[in-house]
Formats: structure tokens, C-alpha cells, sequence
């Protein structure tokens, strides 16, 4: 048997400046747990500047697990922080390798079934990572 390595370079936007020179700028951790390697990075935040590059908004995002999930969503306004938190369905099923997922890219479940179609579907292995719940800064909550 052969081990084949396969390097893939990516640009990543780093920001958008748009015709008032306002401008978006991306942030980035480098390193991500879901490589072998741990290459890759992470969107940390989002900072919204003014003409005058003031920064007026910057949101801040934070993960757990693997594969990652985004936890929080932090909003800055100045010294104000505003924290959004967000949960899913059944992330501790979530598919960590390609063997675990159908031809849809979704979450096969862990059956142990002898013969199993590549094209049937696990409904409830699907909702797996699904989003269920925002709870907004004010306390209140969405559900989905």
C-alpha cells in the first residue's frame, strides 16, 4: 500500500471595501482541528469600519468540538458586548469522516445493517448539527 499527501492552497477574502470606503475586514485564527495537520483556518470575527477606518461594529465567533460548531456569536459595540448563543440537534452524532456520510453529504447514522442502500436515508440521522435555538443578548429565544 502507498500514502498519497495532497496539499491545497487557498486565498482567503480578507476583506471588502465598498465604493463609500466602507469596508469589512475577516479575521482569522490559523489552524483547524478538522485537519490532519491542523492547517486550515478559522473565521474569528467580522469588523465593520467607517470611511474614516473607525471600527462601528465587530462580531467575534466562538467554536467547540470537532467537527467545530459555532457556539457564540459576540456583537462589540465599543465596550458593550452582546452575546448570542446558538445550539444544535444531536452534535455529538455529527459525521467526522466521509465513511459516515450518504451520497448528499449528510450523516448516514451508525447502523450496523448488513445491506444498506448508498441511496436510502436516515431521518433521524439528519438532523444531526441541525440548528435549533438562537437566545438573543435580551434573553429571548428562537426556536426552529
Amino acid at each position: 500500500s502507498s500514502l498519497t499527501r495532497m496539499t491545497i492552497e487557498s486565498k482567503k477574502l480578507k476583506n471588502v471595501t465598498f465604493h463609500d470606503q466602507t469596508k469589512i475586514d475577516f479575521d482569522f485564527i490559523e489552524g483547524h482541528p478538522e485537519y490532519l495537520d491542523n492547517s486550515g483556518v478559522q473565521l474569528s470575527g467580522i469588523k465593520i469600519r467607517n470611511a474614516q477606518d473607525e471600527e462601528i461594529k465587530r462580531l467575534s465567533f466562538h467554536y467547540s468540538g470537532t467537527p467545530l460548531i459555532l457556539d457564540e456569536v459576540q456583537e462589540h459595540y465599543g465596550a458593550n458586548v452582546l452575546p448570542y448563543t446558538l445550539e444544535y440537534a444531536s452534535v455529538e452524532t455529527l459525521p467526522y469522516s466521509t465513511d459516515e456520510i450518504d451520497l448528499w453529504g449528510y450523516n448516514k447514522g451508525r447502523s450496523h445493517a448488513i445491506f444498506k442502500s448508498p441511496y436510502s436515508a436516515n431521518k433521524n440521522a439528519v438532523k444531526a448539527g441541525v440548528l435549533e435555538s438562537i437566545t438573543y443578548p435580551t434573553g429571548g429565544k428562537k426556536e426552529f
